[in-house]
């Protein structure tokens, strides 16, 4: 996982900050289980450098046009 619990709780506090602590916590938690569930893929394989209409139609290959760095996640099947 990219993130600590206590990072993504803090996170979610700073962005929702009249949302229950345990409300919070439960998020937090509920997010952090999901490892293993998800993979990382670069941008580029799905798309982005493969196809010139990716960055007109695809929020994610125009910013990878940009040169923005970019991290994606993919439901492992």
């Amino acid at each position: 996982m990219l993130l600590t619990l206590d990072e993504i709780e803090n996170v979610l506090r700073k962005t929702l900050p009249y949302v229950p602590e345990k409300d919070i916590h439960y998020t937090a938690e509920t997010i952090t289980n999901t490892i293993g569930e998800w993979r990382e893929v670069d941008v580029s394989e799905i798309g982005a450098r493969l196809s010139v209409q990716c960055r007109d139609i695809c929020p994610l290959g125009e910013a990878y046009e940009k040169g923005l760095n970019i991290r994606a996640f993919i439901a492992k099947t």
